[in-house]
């Protein structure tokens, strides 16, 4: 049984010897559990996390029909994700801010080390109004978009990039306003658009797509809206 939070406002008392160090000991234990990096105690403000329809990462692609977007799939605790990550940040982001675009950033669970908490240090280290997070840790997304891109086996695609021009969607038909509470992104194997732009990897030779480059990927943008 975890701690009570309670026992960090323990009553003052001065027991001494084996029994000082215990209730040392039961202090520390009680003040990690309520508030340590694997408690529940951190921010989940600059993030989403998805239900079975992927939702609201699909309603808001859609809010922001007539705009150009990219979209990023990575892991939180992938090296080259991260990297590729802080180059949306560092490149791509300016430019969303100058040019009125969004950006989509969905930190999938690839691994068992990509938690909800490295999440959300991602998100909070990568924050900006025209950035969106996003945390999924079924694999309805990265599959999602493995199913899109004729990954074998059901595979999943992560550290890719994606980049859609304003009269993109995810929603041809106009039907995700009429989907059931219980919809699901798996059940019914739905997959978003391929991108009208530009679909760019990371370092996943598995996945033949052009070399990740902000650059590239700014150009591409700034083409489309001519």
């Amino acid at each position: 049984m975890r701690p009570s939070c309670l026992l960090a406002h323990a009553p003052s008392i001065r027991p001494s010897g084996l029994l000082a160090a215990l209730f040392a000991a039961t202090l520390l234990v009680g003040a990690v559990g309520c508030g340590g990096s694997d408690g529940d105690a951190w921010d989940k403000s600059s993030y989403k996390k998805l239900n079975l329809a992927l939702q609201p990462l699909r309603k808001d692609f859609e809010d922001h029909y007539g705009q150009r977007r990219v979209v990023a799939l990575v892991a939180p605790t992938c090296g080259s994700c991260i990297e590729h990550a802080g180059r949306i940040y560092d490149a791509v982001r300016p430019w969303a801010e100058e040019n009125d675009g969004e950006i989509f950033i969905i930190w999938g669970s690839v691994s068992p080390t990509d938690t909800e908490i490295r999440c959300a240090e991602r998100a909070q280290e990568l924050t900006s109004p025209r950035i969106h997070h996003y945390f999924d840790d079924s694999g309805r997304t990265t599959r999602a978009f493995g199913r899109m891109l004729d990954l074998p086996s059901n595979g999943d695609a992560y550290d890719v990039f994606f980049a859609y021009g304003p009269e993109a969607t995810w929603d041809p038909n106009n039907t995700m306003d009429k989907e059931p509470d219980d919809f699901s992104v798996a059940l019914s194997l739905w997959e978003p658009s391929r991108p009208d732009i530009a679909a760019l990897s990371g370092n996943l030779t598995r996945i033949v797509l052009p070399e990740f480059s902000a650059a590239e990927m700014i150009r591409l943008l700034d083409e489309s809206a001519q």
